[in-house]
């Protein structure tokens, strides 16, 4: 591996100056020097953060050892430069999340991903906008559901009153059993995958199910639907009981590619 493809995002923030030859630099990267043009827009997008003095020193340090990292494991043969189109506007969104390590992350294999002749085509601007999109816990879950996309079951939680034919609604439309969830923050865990299936990451169908009917049983050991039947059952003004309408998930195309360039992959 050479020297200069170690060395693409080492000692981007040194002495705090933006000369107008960088800038030129930028604009016509040598082609003799891969990634010198990713060299040049970091400087210029995190120079002033450093020059601020916000004390954002770790964090971007951190996000170049994430980027170098991900550069580094790309194989040399695979290695282009980056296009200015993803890279450019990628970093200047970045600095506005440096703070949270998920997001931060997505935008790091992003930036490594259009690096990567294997992967470039996959490689979209609106990726972009979509981490944008995305708050820490947004991410938190996407990351979750991409590790564990094989097994984690997906519901709708309806009402059923008791002795009453009619009067039955839906309570949760799209229920993952996800593991950091509970009673006291649920609302804004279902927020999240609502938010997940609005940016067409993820597309849920509830007409159908899976045929092996034990993977719904995490969901009935949740504590959110446990402690939510349990309510409705002691309700004397209208007791009933919370009944699952199984479904079945997946991710959309776009978000597989999404997923693809964004999200390292595991080994």
């Amino acid at each position: 591996m050479s020297e200069d493809k170690n060395s693409v995002i080492t000692d981007l923030i040194g002495t705090v100056k933006v000369p107008t030859e960088i800038v030129k630099k930028v604009l016509e990267p040598p082609a003799e020097q891969i990634g010198k043009g990713l060299y040049n827009l970091f400087y210029l997008v995190f120079a002033p953060i450093e020059k601020a003095k916000l004390k954002k020193e770790h964090e971007i340090n951190s996000y170049k050892a994430e980027i170098d990292k991900r550069i580094a494991a790309i194989p040399e043969d695979n290695l282009i430069e980056p296009p200015l189109d993803i890279v450019g506007p990628a970093l200047e969104a970045s600095k506005y999340y440096i703070e949270h390590e998920d997001i931060r992350q997505m935008f790091a294999q992003l930036i490594a991903s259009s690096m990567n002749k294997s992967e470039n085509s996959l490689v979209h601007t609106s990726f972009i906008e979509i981490i944008k999109q995305l708050s820490p816990l947004d991410a938190k879950i996407l990351k979750f559901l991409h590790d564990n996309e094989h097994s984690v079951p997906i519901a709708s939680i309806r009402y059923v009153p008791k002795n009453q034919i009619s009067g039955q609604k839906n309570i949760f439309d799209n229920f993952f059993p996800l593991p950091d969830m509970k009673t006291t923050n649920y609302r804004t865990y279902l927020s999240s995958v609502d938010n997940l299936i609005r940016l067409g990451l993820i597309k849920v169908q509830l007409a159908y199910a899976y045929d092996d009917k034990s993977r719904y049983q995490t969901i009935k050991e949740h504590e959110v639907y446990i402690e939510l039947n349990n309510l409705l059952e002691n309700d004397e003004s209208s007791p009933g009981n919370a009944v699952i309408q199984e479904g079945i998930w997946s991710f959309t195309q776009f978000g597989t590619s999404f997923l693809s360039c964004c999200f390292e992959q595991q080994s």
